[in-house]
């Protein structure tokens, strides 16, 4: 008798079906015919039992069958149950002899020959996720921190997944959500959601090629979700979508998060981290385990979080900020953001509230653009004087001079120091 795991592939090759899934063993008798070149057939008489464990579900038919005759196949379609299982041995015994049909006496079995068995376990797959963020956008020129107010379509987060070790004729992998989390840059602490509501009007999921044709053809991207950030969005936040997004279990699907900011949306800084993705190839209830390269869960992961990015007005005065603000004990120095509309002259200087000068900054021929400490360590102050010595906590002036074309202007900011 012989005796084979017929389907899925994880089974063939790795003794290993996902809980819930279905998967088939074959059974067929082949007669010996090295020592007698022309086999006489078979009568009734053969009949196959299956052995296995309770949990698993045969669905098509009972555990014990008759055979037909030579080379005949019976197939068993069993289901996995919903739970994990360590390996789960599958016995197929000739319980019955097959009689030959001259002599209706029972055909010789040698040896283990009516025997076989299988040793399969209900593993939990995987979606191992890759955070392909700043590459990509690199590779698309979009490699921008800081977006104005109003701005559409912005991608945060760009990541493959990809479930290894299987073959495209298991059942597709399966995307229906995945978890986000906005939080404070530095602390990494959850934003409070009403920020996030004042900030943001869509949150986006889309297939990345849909998203880079639409760079390149200035269109929308097609999306998964279009998701409207409402005053009741909680941070974290699950976003679901109701058609999922499958792909063949052996290959790499990339996608990516993108967000439109409000027209009156507030200066804010803030990162986006991924928590967890939504995986399944059978049952929807029946998830993926989903982690990251190094095999870490992704709520757990550092490379699943985005580098900060922040909204800024089109008006130097509103896109000068200091941050953090106090500064001094999470961070040891602060970073100084501002606008420029051409080409200037810049000069940043540290006061005490009775006006006495403490660390000053001169840029000359600085270009038009965004200019923060996070991108430029210039536009950073340390907490100490133009000596080198550390300052007295407290609160300081910081005071921007922008001498450019169409003349010279300065804005003061507050400043606190807190070591």
């Amino acid at each position: 008798m012989n005796a084979v795991i017929a389907s899925p592939v994880t089974a063939i090759e790795g003794s290993f079906v996902s809980p819930g899934q279905e998967f088939e063993i074959s059974t067929w008798l082949t007669a010996d015919t090295s020592m007698v070149k022309d086999m006489a057939g078979i009568t009734n008489g053969a009949q196959i039992t299956a052995s296995f464990d309770t949990s698993f579900k045969l669905i098509n038919g009972n555990a014990r069958r008759d055979f037909a005759n030579w080379d005949s196949t019976i197939t068993w379609r069993f289901r996995a149950p919903n739970d994990i299982h360590k390996a789960t041995n599958f016995s197929f015994a000739l319980t019955g002899l097959p009689l030959d049909v001259n002599s209706s006496l029972p055909v010789f079995v040698s040896g283990n020959n009516g025997v076989r068995s299988f040793a399969l376990s209900v593993s939990q797959r995987q979606l191992i996720v890759n955070n392909i963020t700043e590459s990509v956008l690199k590779s698309l020129g979009l490699e921008e921190s800081f977006f104005l107010k109003g701005d559409q379509n912005i991608p945060l987060m760009i990541f493959t997944v990809e479930a290894p070790g299987t073959q495209s004729d298991i059942s597709e992998v399966k995307l229906d959500g995945l978890e986000l989390e906005f939080l404070q840059p530095i602390s990494n602490e959850t934003m409070d959601p009403a920020i996030i509501h004042r900030l943001l009007s869509y949150i986006d999921i889309a297939n990345y090629q849909y998203f880079a044709d639409s760079v390149l053809a200035k269109t929308d991207p097609q999306r998964f979700i279009h998701y409207p950030v409402a005053d009741t969005m909680n941070n974290p936040v699950n976003i679901r979508w109701q058609t999922p997004n499958s792909f063949p279990a052996n290959s790499l699907d990339t996608m990516v998060v993108m967000v439109s900011f409000k027209k009156d949306a507030p200066n804010q800084s803030f990162q986006l981290a991924m928590n967890d993705i939504r995986a399944y190839d059978v049952n929807p209830s029946l998830t993926f385990r989903v982690v990251d390269t190094e095999g870490n869960l992704l709520r757990e992961s550092t490379a699943m979080i985005t580098k900060s990015v922040s909204t800024i007005p089109l008006n130097a005065e509103e896109a000068f900020i200091t941050y953090p603000n106090p500064f001094g004990q999470l961070q040891d120095y602060a970073n100084i953001r501002f606008w420029l509309e051409g080409q200037s002259d810049v000069e940043i200087r540290i006061f005490t509230l009775v006006g006495e000068l403490v660390w000053t900054k001169t840029v000359s021929g600085e270009s038009r653009g965004i200019h923060d400490g996070t991108n430029d360590p210039t536009y950073r102050w340390d907490g100490r004087n133009d000596r080198g010595n550390r300052v007295l906590n407290g609160v300081y002036l910081c005071a921007l001079r922008i001498k450019g074309a169409g003349g010279t202007k300065t804005f003061i900011k507050k400043i606190a120091y807190i070591k």
